[in-house]
């Protein structure tokens, strides 16, 4: 609902009542992340795993808070703990490519974790959308398609694979598939400045 200081609150007082409450202090931590206050969120996650073993899960919470803060190299440490725990955690996987990306600009590295969490998640259109961009920047265009088309069917309401998949087929001339594409990314996300200069070119264009 949008009410993150009442969020926080109800569940301090619910800690209050049951300190070091393991269930509870996830879903503190939790909140904390999705409320964007990632160091409470490390402290709370932290407080749950001296309680119990760490579980793969938690070692990935703590690992998507710190790449919240944009600490990649503590955070791709986290996804890697969290992997050797659990070799079928393909959200930590897919996460070690994001850093590649992000951090290293290692595009070869990226594209092996990509497709390690696509094996394990082959039908997860956040991952396929990913990859598919990926691949356009390895110059893979016809797979980079392929996979941008697979995640636009699975999940047709994500504005960013309308727009990716809008500027690869204006790169490959496709003037008309590009156009449809990039005006649902305009209709899903009016304010998607990228979009809306992509549009303008191809209109100027035709």
């Amino acid at each position: 609902l949008g009410r993150q200081r009442e969020a926080i609150a109800a569940i301090a007082d619910a800690l209050k009542q049951k300190p070091g409450d393991y269930d509870l202090l996830l879903e503190q931590a939790h909140i904390y992340q999705r409320s964007g206050h990632q160091v409470e969120a490390i402290h709370s996650f932290l407080e749950a795993a001296h309680l119990r073993t760490p579980t793969s899960e938690i070692l990935f919470q703590i690992g998507m808070s710190f790449f919240l803060s944009r600490e990649y190299g503590r955070a791709a440490r986290h996804f890697e703990e969290a992997r050797k725990l659990d070799e079928r955690n393909d959200k930590a996987e897919f996460m070690l490519g994001v850093i590649d990306v992000i951090k290293d600009h290692n595009e070869a590295g990226a594209k092996g974790h990509y497709e390690r969490a696509l094996t394990l998640q082959p039908d997860n259109p956040h991952y396929l959308m990913h990859y598919g961009v990926l691949l356009v920047q390895l110059d893979e265009l016809d797979q980079a398609a392929v996979n941008l088309e697979k995640a636009r069917k699975l999940d047709p309401s994500n504005p960013l694979t309308h727009f990716n998949l809008g500027r690869l087929y204006r790169h490959q001339g496709e003037a008309a598939k590009a156009r449809v594409e990039l005006e649902e990314a305009v209709r899903l996300r009016p304010e998607m400045a990228r979009a809306q200069y992509q549009l303008a070119i191809l209109y100027r264009q035709s």
